[in-house]
């Protein structure tokens, strides 16, 4: 793991070969990087960069034995973040490489928590080794204060240690500003800019209603890429740049598709200036979308496939990978919003067998849960309170699907029965079930409305078309709210 940039990471941000570039910066062709790590003697490294949540390798040597080992190349290696790998102990350490890319490194080793590392003809990894310096004792401060904090037995203390900790804090970013202003022109700036985080005006620091906390949100939506340039290729060769794309399509922009499609192509035109990343951002959201990394609804695969991939080929995207592509985005494709929800035939509590579209209703809301998932617990009373208070008489349904997972039948039975959960219609989906179907060719249900988090809810209209599938349980109200004050 990372050595220098761990402790940065934590109290800031609280595929293949390397990239080959023409050499333009330098006087010297190439790079050249001459290490000596103490105590390590005659045995393999190597030499490798960050890229999302790979580590590909660009080159390797030996160490001998004098503890030199040296990475020689004829092309200049991409800028951004390196790291020395021991196959036995992992990452060794980090570094900084920018055009400068002839240096040497001296690094002793032998004791792990005094780790000893200087540059030589390196300006930003020399200056960033003073960053972390500072950076070290003001977390060792932190982490004292915390400690008494956690121990503190009175309020006025409390308070006193958690105004020290947001100080330290906000020397940490004070330092980082400033180096940020003192080398703008360098590749340190571009990565301590990359991990800001939006800091709030003193209008909104203190929220006292709903509108100001709406108004802080959009704030911090509004300026979460301040600084950062799209075309910029540095930044996939960092650990933190694809957190931080996760933290924004996962917890400062709101579901809506229509709000995730108009960023990724705000990103995206600027991105496609930059090979790397384009093929960073584009494999990060077009796989993050089929493995549930975000919580958007299938409008948006859908909308990568037919603008990103259909048209277009990329070096990186295999056939196998493609074909992967399109199948998931045909299947998705075809049961898109307005589009006929699936069929489902289960039994009742009562053995006997009940199919969805025998439900007649306004506005069906389908319900997959699992009676041993503690959250589906806690949501479905709220759901069924707001049923009664308004939903029933104005013609909506609850058609809720129970996974059978770890628990029993029992378990479903007396969950409905202790929360009076009989007025929907609740119908039981076993596992033995689910493997027949399975096994005579068809679809699971699960699998059919593409479920793989509980609780997971779609609405549904008059004639059991789709209006929205697998929305959170709050927005599900909003839009079921929406949806009856309409003409």
């Amino acid at each position: 793991m990372s050595r220098i940039f761990l402790i940065l990471i934590l109290l800031i941000c609280t595929i293949g070969k390397g990239q080959v570039i023409p050499d333009t910066n330098s006087v010297k062709p190439g790079y050249e990087i001459k290490f000596q790590i103490k105590p390590l003697k005659n045995k393999l490294l190597y030499l490798g960069h960050y890229f999302g949540d790979e580590f590909p390798i660009v080159d390797s040597a030996s160490v001998d034995s004098q503890s030199v080992v040296v990475f020689k190349g004829q092309n200049k290696l991409a800028e951004g973040i390196y790291i020395v790998f021991d196959p036995e102990q992992s990452g060794l350490f980090d570094f900084l490489l920018n055009s400068q890319q002839h240096f040497s490194v001296k690094a002793d080793m032998t004791n792990p928590e005094k780790i000893k590392i200087n540059f030589e003809q390196s300006d930003e990894n020399t200056i960033l080794r003073k960053y972390l310096d500072f950076v070290a004792i003001e977390g060792d401060k932190y982490g004292a204060f915390q400690q008494k904090m956690m121990t503190s037995t009175n309020k006025k203390d409390s308070l006193k240690f958690a105004k020290r900790l947001t100080d330290i804090n906000e020397s940490i970013i004070n330092m980082r500003e400033k180096f940020i202003k003192e080398n703008t022109d360098k590749l340190i700036s571009t990565m301590f800019i990359a991990m800001r985080k939006p800091h709030l005006p003193d209008s909104l620091l203190v929220q006292k209603n709903s509108k100001d906390s709406a108004a802080a949100k959009k704030y911090i939506k509004d300026h979460y890429w301040d600084g950062i340039n799209f075309y910029d290729g540095r930044l996939t060769y960092t650990q933190f740049f694809g957190p931080k794309i996760d933290r924004y399509f996962g917890e400062t922009l709101e579901y809506q598709s229509d709000s995730s499609i108009a960023k990724i192509d705000w990103m995206m035109s600027y991105a496609v200036a930059n090979e790397t990343m384009t093929h960073f951002l584009l494999s990060r959201l077009l796989f993050g979308s089929m493995n549930h990394r975000y919580k958007w609804g299938d409008e948006v695969l859908a909308h990568l496939f037919e603008k990103y991939v259909a048209p277009k080929t990329y070096k990186w995207l295999s056939e196998e990978e493609r074909t992967r592509i399109s199948e998931r985005a045909y299947f998705v494709m075809g049961k898109m919003i307005s589009k006929p929800a699936p069929d489902i035939d289960l039994p009742t509590p009562d053995g006997k067998r009940q199919t969805l579209y025998s439900l007649k209703a306004n506005y069906t809301v389908v319900c997959f849960w699992d009676p041993t998932c503690s959250h589906c617990r806690e949501t479905l009373p709220q759901i069924d309170s707001i049923y009664r208070a308004k939903w029933s008489e104005k013609g909506v349904k609850i058609f809720a699907v129970a996974s059978e997972s770890d628990g029993t039948i029992k378990d479903w039975t007396t969950y409905i029965s202790d929360h009076k959960l009989q007025d929907w219609t609740n119908v039981y989906n076993s596992i033995i079930d689910d493997s027949k179907r399975v096994q005579s060719g068809k679809m699971g249900y699960s699998q059919m409305y593409d479920v793989w988090y509980s609780p997971s809810f779609f609405v549904l209209d008059k004639d059991k078309n789709f209006v929205a599938k697998k929305l959170p349980y709050k927005n599900m109200v909003e839009l079921v709210n929406s949806l009856l004050t309409q003409k």
